[in-house]
């Protein structure tokens, strides 16, 4: 049998009901009682909107929460944003308190709470925290591909280009070049590009980046004559 827990939700900002709809989800999925003092409660729900930099925010709504030894603290941290992709920086490394567990949400004033990866991810986290079980318990990359399934399906295309851009240096790699080991720098290559434009709040674009540098080598090793290749061959060896 799942826990019932007091909860009380504590809003320091303006979410434009975000807090609402997050509650709404979680009790959805768990049983909660929703009390009116914080005095009455065992867990604190506090919701954070981000209006400047995400760490002096969160410092400021935590000087507004008291510590408790019995009571434990759920801080969200809101995240204006209309892109549902937005990675937003983890609140976990601004909070130095043993008894606050943070995570962090999107939302917008027009959509409010927006239905992506980060707020799943945030529920999720949430109620295994607080000692309850999601519906069906599936493996990360069962989750991940139900959330693909279940997604646009313009998403698969820039996924279809690269791996389509990757396979057409099969035909115009110049002999004596392995497909395998440019295969291997492919992947290298798309794990720079990943972790760079990841870094630059710009992951989304990592893709299409890498499918224009194939283009551009596909180019370059198509209209390079493969004579030229044979005679540096050719040159190495009577070295």
């Amino acid at each position: 049998m799942l826990p019932v827990h007091s909860v009380y939700p504590l809003v320091l900002g303006k979410t434009m009901n975000s807090n609402k709809h997050f509650m709404d989800r979680l009790r959805s999925e768990m049983k909660l009682h929703e009390v009116d003092s914080q005095n009455d409660c065992d867990v604190l729900i506090a919701f954070i909107p981000i209006v400047s930099r995400a760490g002096t925010d969160i410092q400021a709504a935590l000087e507004r929460i008291p510590k408790h030894s019995y009571k434990r603290v759920v801080l969200v941290s809101l995240h204006h944003t209309f892109d549902q992709d937005y990675i937003a920086p983890d609140s976990r490394h601004s909070v130095h308190r043993n008894d606050v567990f943070a995570v962090d949400c999107l939302y917008h004033e027009d959509m409010g709470l927006l239905k992506s990866r980060t707020n799943d991810e945030a529920l999720k986290r949430v109620i295994k925290h607080l000692g309850g079980e999601t519906p069906y318990k599936v493996s990360e990359w069962s989750l991940l591909i139900v959330n693909k399934m279940g997604a646009d399906k313009t998403e698969f295309i820039p996924w279809l280009c690269a791996v389509l851009s990757s396979f057409l240096f099969y035909f115009v790699l110049p002999e004596g070049y392995s497909f395998f080991h440019f295969l291997i720098l492919e992947i290298l290559l798309l794990i720079i590009i990943s972790v760079s434009l990841t870094y630059c709040g710009l992951y989304k674009w990592t893709l299409w980046i890498f499918i224009g540098i194939n283009i551009v080598l596909i180019l370059v090793f198509q209209s390079s004559p493969k004579e030229s290749v044979h005679e540096l061959n050719n040159a190495t060896e009577h070295s």
